[in-house]
C-alpha cells in the first residue's frame, strides 16, 4: 500500500494531507501541484521505505530512506563544484 503525505503551507503553519492507498497517478498529481512555496514537500511511503521530495517549480531534491540507508538526489548542476545547501528536518 502506498501512502502519500502532501504538505500545504498557510503562512507559518502547515497542514499534512494524507492520500491513503494512492495510485501512481495520484503520486504524479501531488508532485505536479508542488510550487516551491505553499506546496513544497511530499512524502511517499511504501511499506518501510520513504521517498521525500522537496521543492517545486522545476527544481527538486529527492531523499530516499530505507531500513539501511538514506540517499539524496539533486538535479543536474551547472558546475560540478557548485555548493548546494540542504536542510533536513525541522
Amino acid at each position: 500500500m502506498i501512502t502519500v503525505y502532501e504538505e500545504q503551507r498557510n503562512g507559518a503553519a502547515a497542514d499534512a494531507i494524507e492520500h491513503s492507498q494512492a495510485s501512481f497517478e495520484t503520486c504524479l498529481e501531488v508532485i505536479q501541484r508542488m510550487d516551491g512555496f505553499t506546496r513544497s514537500q511530499v512524502t511517499i511511503r511504501y511499506m518501510e521505505n520513504m521517498i521525500m521530495i522537496g521543492g517545486g517549480s522545476h527544481e527538486f531534491i529527492l531523499a530516499v530512506e530505507s531500513d539501511t540507508a538514506i540517499h539524496n538526489l539533486f538535479g543536474p548542476l551547472e558546475e560540478e563544484d557548485e555548493f548546494v545547501e540542504i536542510t533536513a528536518g525541522c
